[in-house]
């Protein structure tokens, strides 16, 4: 059904932009009307709300509506403006009139197009920055109750002029800047929302299931803990009660970055709102220390929600760069090893060439008496050009398989140096394994053999290879186990120039665990040397495919507050 909305959608989308082309004027005239509507509807209805919530609607149009419709904007609150306005001309004098019908989102236009265009506001189209949009609510709240407070000198009254209360400023202040931090966060997240139209409600399951919801629940629970306790406590402890209040939105805050310190603090801020009243006039009843109390403790919760989701962007960045990097060495592993398969196959050939050589020139040019000697310099020859494509890239591997490599090609080396061998492998299951992980797989086997079979006391090697899946991802373990016995040192010694070479037949060129370990990191792998009553042991655990890791960078990276 989505996907019949999508089609839907592309088809009637140009059809309407060729209608709004063509009737931009109606356009402009029915966001004024709708501006217009909802302005009175929200005056009106939340006339007696502790905030003066129509300040929320103003940033919430200047932060969502395009630049082309901000003059409709303007229009749409002037009518209604001076309209309501004009009916107290008798009351409060035509100064205070003219004064009051300035649009005061007109006011806001500078500062928000100023933030939008040229400071950077939304850095991309799903990141916003946390410190600026801070920086153009306060200057909006400050620029709007400057503004009021002004419009209280133009006032007069049939009695004579206003006498302005004491703190009227700061009133004003503290009103607007509450109401643009609890409405300017949620509409930065609609505008950061997804526009692709894959949006739609999650269900049941879905909400069962979720963590933020879980973490919400047990914020909202003790949000009514809290505010039961404010109820049954004594009189010096209800401000504690109060200040509390912030404690489950910090948590979910920690738990859960800035989208979760926006809720958080929303819902502690109407948990608050039920407990206390609050004066939204100088001359209204009520106290505003809580206003302030809340005003700091959403600002913070917001500075420290956009701390924790800006570690976590720059932590998941630093992931991305680590697995594609890792991609790219694997990548390189692959080529490698494709470049020494057709090295080795090429030396192949070279052999069964200089075989059918050195035949023609022994027939025609080398005596009877002579041919045994040249033939067996010719076979050492061979058999030498032959061993090096084996250890190079053994034919066992591209003919039958990883598991065949591992358990002749291995066995051959060790079998020629007086090492036993016995490797257990899942079989078909290293089938399963992409080329990069087998070409590690193989190429950590090797130095495993290698390091555990270089004392002479060595007599005997073992592999098991086991692999299996965790979480997607397939992994493989290898466990190397060699069993010494002093009693073997004189055959080792007589065979030492065959111990010397097992390394270069096997392909062997890491001279330490330290270069192994580094080898292992690029399967998100890891390696563990111990010693066992037999002998020595070494395991290594490789993984096909990345998992979820700390990622710790080289270098520190200024933290910018751009959140998603």
């Amino acid at each position: 059904m989505w996907r019949y909305h999508r089609d839907l959608e592309r088809m009637i989308t140009p059809f309407i932009r060729r209608h709004l082309a063509a009737h931009h004027w109606d356009i402009h005239a029915l966001v004024a009307l709708g501006y217009a509507v909802i302005y009175l509807l929200i005056v009106r209805m939340l006339a007696q709300a502790p905030w003066p919530f129509a300040y929320g609607l103003r940033v919430a149009c200047l932060f969502l509506v395009p630049y082309r419709y901000w003059p409709a904007l303007a229009l749409g609150e002037l009518l209604p403006l001076g309209y309501h306005n004009a009916q107290h001309f008798s009351d409060y004098g035509w100064a205070w009139c003219v004064v009051a019908s300035i649009p005061p989102i007109v006011l806001g236009m500078p500062v928000v197009g100023w933030f939008r265009k040229r400071a950077a506001l939304f850095p991309e189209r799903r990141l916003v920055d946390i410190s600026k949009l801070l920086y153009c609510t306060l200057i909006l709240s400050t620029l709007w109750a400057i503004t009021a407070y002004l419009r209280l000198f133009t006032l007069h009254l049939p009695t004579g002029s206003y006498p302005i209360p004491a703190g009227a400023l700061f009133f004003y202040w503290i009103n607007h800047y509450m109401v643009l931090v609890l409405f300017v966060p949620w509409v930065v997240m609609v505008r950061m929302g997804d526009n692709d139209g894959s949006w739609r409600l999650p269900t049941i399951r879905e909400l069962a299931l979720s963590p933020l919801a879980r973490d919400t629940a047990i914020t909202v629970l003790a949000l009514v803990c809290l505010m039961a306790l404010h109820h049954v406590a004594t009189d010096p402890s209800k401000s504690a009660m109060l200040m509390s209040l912030f404690l489950p939105a910090a948590w979910l805050t920690l738990r859960r970055g800035w989208r979760a310190a926006v809720l958080g603090g929303t819902l502690s801020l109407i948990s608050m709102s039920a407990l206390v009243p609050f004066a939204w006039k100088p001359s209204a009843g009520g106290t505003f220390e809580p206003q302030v109390f809340m005003a700091l403790a959403m600002t913070s919760l917001y500075v420290f929600g956009a701390h924790i989701s800006a570690q976590w962007r720059l932590r998941e960045h630093a992931q991305r760069t680590a697995q594609a990097n890792q991609e790219a060495i694997r990548e390189g592993l692959l080529f490698g090893e494709f470049r020494l398969q057709q090295t080795s196959q090429a030396l192949e050939s070279v052999v069964d060439v200089l075989r059918i050589d050195h035949a023609n020139v022994l027939a025609r040019f080398v005596p009877e008496a002579e041919k045994n000697h040249y033939s067996k310099e010719a076979m050492q020859l061979h058999a030498q050009v032959y061993r090096l494509a084996e250890s190079i890239h053994p034919s066992a591997w591209r003919q039958r398989g990883l598991d065949a490599a591992l358990g002749e090609t291995v066995a051959q080396a060790l079998a020629e140096a007086g090492i036993g061998y016995s490797c257990q492998t899942p079989g078909r299951g290293l089938r399963f394994l992409s080329q990069a992980a087998q070409a590690g797989l193989y190429r950590t086997a090797c130095e495993v053999v290698a390091f555990i079979s270089a004392s002479p006391a060595c007599d005997g090697v073992s592999l098991t290879i086991r692999s299996g899946r965790y979480r997607g991802v397939r992994w493989v373990a290898l466990r190397g186990k060699a069993t010494r016995n002093a009693a073997h040192v004189a055959t080792a010694l007589l065979l030492s120039q065959e111990r010397e070479r097992l390394a270069p037949k096997l392909g062997a060129r890491m001279n330490s665990l330290d270069e192994l370990r580094q080898f292992v990191r690029v399967f998100d792998g890891t390696l563990r040397f111990r010693q066992i009553p037999e002998g020595v042991g070494l395991s290594v655990l490789l993984c096909d495919g990345s998992l979820p890791s700390s990622v710790q960078t080289g270098e520190a990276t200024p933290l910018r507050l751009w959140v998603k």
